[in-house]
């Protein structure tokens, strides 16, 4: 996918928000456009990416929850998010990005540490962990 991708990482201090929808269809017009894939497939650290595309082009927006699995706010954000439908573009959303620490509700998990310290600080930098390695793969 080309064009400008948003992360959004949600905390634990995210505001209060009630989250609404963006639009209502069918669910024979979603089905078409939504799909689910793995990431980091046949690890440990698989996780599912959701792809909302609206059939017109547009902005493609990344929100990302569950960097750490004590913070609530950007899991169950997420899992919101990905039942939204979008106007123009693409909406990726990974709600559980480190699954195994929302499942132990704990910050990090063994063999990942912490997640958000993971991704590359430039452009020539590597991630420093097969995780971070298959979320920044989606960029």
């Amino acid at each position: 996918m080309q064009g400008i991708v948003l992360v959004l990482i949600f905390s634990l201090f995210a505001p209060t928000v009630s989250l609404k929808p963006l639009s209502i269809e069918t669910p024979s017009v979603l089905a078409a456009n939504r799909s689910v894939k793995t990431i980091a497939s046949g690890t440990k650290y698989a996780t599912s990416l959701y792809v909302i595309k609206s059939g017109v082009r547009g902005p493609v927006v990344m929100v990302v929850g569950g960097t750490h699995g004590n913070e609530p706010a950007g899991y169950k954000a997420a899992h919101l998010i990905k039942n939204y439908s979008v106007k123009n573009g693409t909406l990726l959303v990974i709600p559980e990005a480190n699954r195994i620490a929302v499942q132990n509700k704990t910050r990090t998990a063994p063999g990942v540490g912490d997640l958000n310290r993971s991704f590359p600080k430039t452009s020539s930098d590597k991630p420093d962990d097969p995780l971070a390695r298959a979320i920044v793969s989606i960029i």
